[in-house]
C-alpha cells in the first residue's frame, strides 16, 4: 500500500504561532450509578493503592451485550464521541478518563501525577465493573489518539499477565484511530519536540489539580481540523460548538503528556511487537491529511502490533477532510472505513 508521507514541520509551524493561553478546570462530581440506560458512573475505582476515582461513562444509544466501549484522545472527552456514535449507530459507552465530563479528579494523588498508567488501570477496571454489576461485556474497544495507545498499554499489561483483552474481558475488537505509538516508533510531533513544546506553552498552575496541560476550544480548529494545506475540514466545528458540547477537557495531567510527548527524561510506554497478531483482532484507521499523528506512522503501527504486511485490517482516508479529529468532523466516512473492515482478516 502506497501512503503519502505528510510533513508536518513547516504546517505544524504555521498554525501552533497563532494559538491563544486560556481555559480553567473545574472539579467534576460524581454519582451513584444509575440504572442501565442512563449514563453511569462507577465509583471508588483504585488506580493505585490508595488512590481511587469516580469514571463516567456517556451512554449514546440503548444500552445492551453489544456496546462499543469508546476511550478519548488527549484534551477530549466522552461527549466528543456524540457524532461517531450516530454514524455508526447503536449503543456506544464513551469513557471520561479523570478530571474530565463526569469523571472525578482522583482521591489520593494530585491529578498532575496521574501517568498513562494510570488510565489503563482505571479502563481495565471500568471493562470489569460493566460485566460484574451491570452484566455488560462489550465485545469492541475503540479510541482515538492518546486513547489508541492506552488501548496498546492495556493489551500489553494483559498480554505480560499471560491474558489479553479478549480472555480477560470478552473483546473480540479493537479498533484505533489516528493512533499514538508506543515508544521505539516514529512520531514526527513529538520526535521533532514540536509537541512538547506545543503542550508546555499551555502549562498552567490549578489550585486542585497542580501543573496541568489546558487548551482552551480556540485552538482546536487550527490544532485538529487543519490539513497539510492549512485549510479546515468540511465539518470542522466552531469554538463555541466545541464549548457548548463539552468536548474539550479542562486539562492534562502534567505527568501523562510528559510521557505522551517524551519530555524532561519521560518516554511513551513500551509495547511488544505483534501484541495484536492473535486476539483480539485489531482493526486502525488513519487519516492522510493528520498533522498530529501521519497517516504513515500508523501504517507502521499496524504492521508492527499485527505482524500483518497486507494491510487487510487497516485503512488509510484520503482527501483534504481527512484530519486528525476526523471521527468528529466527518464521522460518516470513518463509519464506512468501519464498516468496509467488518470481516478482515490477517
Amino acid at each position: 500500500m502506497l501512503v503519502r508521507h505528510l510533513t508536518q514541520k513547516t504546517a505544524f509551524a504555521c498554525f501552533v504561532s497563532a494559538l491563544a493561553l486560556s481555559t480553567i478546570l473545574g472539579s467534576p462530581a460524581a454519582a451513584e450509578a444509575p440504572p442501565v440506560g442512563q449514563d453511569i458512573v462507577f465509583a471508588d475505582l483504585a488506580l493505585r493503592p490508595g488512590v481511587e476515582v469516580d469514571l463516567h461513562l456517556r451512554v449514546f444509544g440503548t444500552v445492551d451485550k453489544d456496546c462499543q466501549v469508546a476511550v478519548h484522545g488527549f484534551i477530549h472527552t466522552a461527549d466528543s464521541w456524540q457524532r461517531y456514535a450516530d454514524a455508526v449507530g447503536g449503543c456506544v459507552l464513551a469513557l471520561d478518563l479523570p478530571g474530565r465530563g463526569g469523571s472525578s479528579l482522583p482521591r489520593g494523588l494530585l491529578y498532575s501525577d496521574l501517568l498513562l498508567e494510570d488510565h489503563v488501570t482505571g479502563i481495565l477496571a471500568v471493562l470489569e465493573r460493566l460485566r460484574q454489576e451491570l452484566d455488560i461485556e462489550p465485545t469492541t474497544l475503540v479510541a482515538h489518539s492518546q486513547g489508541g495507545l492506552l488501548l496498546q498499554m492495556a493489551q500489553q499489561r494483559l498480554v505480560a499477565q499471560g491474558s489479553n483483552l479478549e480472555r480477560a474481558h470478552d473483546i473480540r475488537d479493537v479498533v484505533i484511530l489516528a493512533s499514538a505509538p508506543p515508544h521505539g516508533l516514529p512520531a514526527e510531533l513529538f520526535d521533532s519536540g514540536a509537541g512538547l513544546g506545543l503542550f508546555l506553552s499551555f502549562l498552567v498552575e490549578d489550585p486542585l489539580a497542580g501543573p496541568i496541560i489546558a487548551l482552551p476550544a480556540a485552538i482546536f480548529p487550527a490544532l485538529i481540523f487543519t490539513n497539510a494545506s492549512g485549510d479546515l475540514a468540511a465539518g470542522t466545528p466552531t469554538p463555541e460548538e466545541i464549548v457548548s458540547n463539552g468536548w474539550n477537557a479542562p486539562g492534562e495531567p502534567l505527568l501523562a503528556t510528559l510521557q505522551l510527548a517524551e519530555g524532561q527524561g519521560f518516554v511513551r510506554p513500551a509495547v511488544d511487537a505483534g501484541v495484536f497478531r492473535d486476539e483480539p483482532r485489531l482493526r486502525v484507521v488513519t487519516f492522510e491529511e493528520d498533522l498530529i499523528i501521519q497517516a504513515a506512522e500508523n501504517v507502521l503501527l499496524y504492521r508492527y502490533l499485527t505482524g500483518d504486511e497486507t494491510g487487510h485490517c487497516l485503512a488509510v482516508i484520503g482527501g483534504p477532510d481527512a484530519v486528525h479529529d476526523m471521527y468528529v468532523a466527518d464521522p460518516g466516512t470513518v463509519a464506512v472505513a468501519l464498516q468496509n473492515l467488518a470481516l478482515c482478516e490477517y
